[in-house]
């Protein structure tokens, strides 16, 4: 990732998955979502000085359990 304004360069390794082949497949693409959320918070601190509150909006207290899944 490139911070256009502020010039800054990050490059980010998702490793450390562990088993066998098919489970390292499986659960690499499912720990992406977490990096996105990261990355955009992170991309509007660095670019314009803005807290997303991204994670924290994520899970907002008082929310677990009354959501379901359908």
């Amino acid at each position: 990732m490139i911070c256009v304004i502020c010039g800054w360069f990050f490059t980010i390794t998702n490793s450390g998955f562990q088993g066998d082949g098919d489970k390292v497949v499986k659960d690499a693409p499912d720990s992406k979502g977490g990096f996105t959320s990261v990355l955009a918070g992170l991309r509007a601190l660095m670019e314009h000085n803005l807290e997303l509150n991204a994670i924290a909006d994520a899970f907002p207290k008082g929310l677990k359990g009354k959501l379901s899944s359908s």
